[in-house]
């Protein structure tokens, strides 16, 4: 009898056999085909998702499409949106249980009983089956948990301050870009301007180097004083190379934090210098500070760090008391000796786990701890915020000050330039001091386009230690809609 149930079980042992080895076959690690696959499909779509740039581009513009299409924003909002979708499965744990459920059974042999007569003791006679060898119960029950719905709770809040800690680093993350963008965007207009003259220079310095080794085989200069002239032209030639490439650099810099094709070029529109606000730098320090502290989103997102801590600790507690499970439910059953095959029922059941009461000390224990480390990082944070806010002063005062004696350099040096493209014209100055002269007038000129962007930069700065934004719309944006919107066929 054993031998043939075990020879009706053989094809379904052979089925799961052949569906196991499946899953291991689906378990193999990818090839490399699939991985190159993979990867040039993720470049595609990084360059179908963001067009290049038409016509030419502002600094507004450059900054509004880096907050839009860059990829590493992106994938900050993506998170965002997750921590948002995760605040709405958290809530989804305060829900009710509905259940259903099926089972069966099926005895080799009936389910006889006996009976006892009840005045006298003695057995009855006769057997009886009180069962089908085969029958279905059927049942759908709704059950709510106490414990599960307190700790739901919980989770949600937890969620929430998750989701506003994301918040907050898309926040300082979107800024940062906005910086980076802004001084990329000033170098890149500075190459535009100042790469046509720095080749021009380059061009003048390498016919002066030229004919300077021509007069070095004519022997008509001391060779001394002809190396010592060919080395200073060398020198501005190693100057006017590096800030060419360096100005190169920017562009491409550029094109990929805005997310354009690399190698395209770009048509900037040299932006306008502006103005300091000048009530931040009359406004009193005490103030300033106040704003951050109520503002800033590395101290906003400390706080939500906080309210995690003393949440866990509450979890704590709520593990600690009974808990308390009610269901009602609607059952059938297939069995014909049922005098009742469908009924309903009720129930309750408490329950109590001994076992947190002896782990209470060590588990608020380490609940309190973590509330006292958020504690600290939270006062790290304020005096860092602080900080902050009168290192940017400086820095915004200081950058001022350069701009100004930059742009008075520069001032001085295009003088020079233009009286020395005179004097060559009148044949009393050697090709060596003209691209010298034009050097100097070059080189300050990139200082004063690298000042403005220090100076720009260190006005977004102190905006920012405030906790302000300047385009808070992109900045914060982590819900789903924005993400489906950017990304239309994520939901086909």
């Amino acid at each position: 009898m054993r031998c043939h149930h075990f020879a009706k079980q053989l094809p379904a042992l052979g089925i799961l056999g052949v569906i196991g080895l499946g899953l291991a076959g689906c378990a193999s690690p990818p090839s490399s085909t699939d991985a190159q696959w993979r990867l040039s499909q993720d470049r595609l779509q990084a360059e179908q998702s963001s067009p290049p740039v038409e016509g030419t581009l502002t600094l507004a513009a450059a900054i509004d499409r880096a907050l839009r299409l860059n990829l590493a924003q992106k994938a900050r909002q993506v998170e965002a949106a997750l921590a948002s979708g995760q605040v709405d499965l958290a809530e989804l744990e305060m829900l009710p249980t509905l259940t259903t459920r099926t089972s069966g059974s099926d005895r080799r042999n009936d389910r006889v009983t006996r009976s006892v007569d009840l005045a006298t003791g003695l057995p009855a006679p006769g057997r009886f089956i009180s069962q089908d060898r085969e029958h279905v119960v059927q049942e759908l029950s709704l059950s709510w948990n106490l414990i599960d719905f307190g700790l739901g709770y919980l989770n949600t809040r937890q969620a929430q301050a998750r989701l506003a800690m994301t918040e907050q680093r898309n926040r300082k993350a979107a800024h940062q870009l906005a910086q980076d963008v802004r001084v990329a965007y000033w170098r890149a207009a500075s190459a535009q301007m100042l790469l046509p003259k720095i080749e021009r220079a380059i061009a003048q310095a390498e016919r002066a180097l030229s004919d300077s080794q021509l007069l070095a085989q004519s022997r008509l200069r001391n060779p001394q004083d002809v190396l010592r002239y060919q080395k200073q032209l060398l020198e501005n030639l190693r100057l006017l190379e590096a800030l060419a490439s360096d100005f190169e650099q920017a562009q491409v810099d550029l094109a990929h934090l805005i997310q354009h094709p690399l190698g395209s070029a770009l048509t900037l529109v040299l932006p306008e210098r502006s103005r300091v606000d000048q009530a931040l730098l009359d406004a009193p320090i005490g103030e300033l500070e106040r704003e951050a502290i109520a503002q800033h989103p590395d101290l906003r997102e400390q706080l939500a760090a906080s309210d995690m801590a003393e949440i866990e600790a509450h979890k704590v507690w709520a593990r600690l008391f009974p808990n308390v499970r009610l269901s009602v439910g609607d059952f059938r059953d297939s069995d014909r000796f049922q005098v009742n095959p469908r009924w309903q029922e009720s129930s309750w059941q408490i329950s109590w786990n001994l076992v947190h009461l002896f782990t209470l000390q060590t588990q608020e224990r380490f609940a309190k701890a973590g509330i006292a480390a958020a504690d600290q990082r939270r006062i790290a944070t304020q005096m860092a915020v602080i900080a902050q806010v009168h290192v940017a002063r400086v820095m915004l005062l200081a950058s001022q000050r350069q701009l100004e004696r930059a742009e008075s350099i520069w001032q001085t040096d295009q003088r020079l330039a233009d009286i020395a493209r005179l004097r060559e014209n009148a044949g009393s100055l050697s090709a060596l001091e003209r691209v010298s002269s034009d050097v100097a007038a070059i080189l300050s000129e990139a200082r004063r386009y690298q000042s403005l962007a220090q100076h720009q930069a260190a006005m977004g700065k102190l905006v920012f230690s405030l906790g302000r934004d300047t385009q808070p719309e992109l900045a914060l944006a982590p819900r789903a809609t924005l993400i489906a919107h950017q990304h239309p066929s994520a939901g086909q």
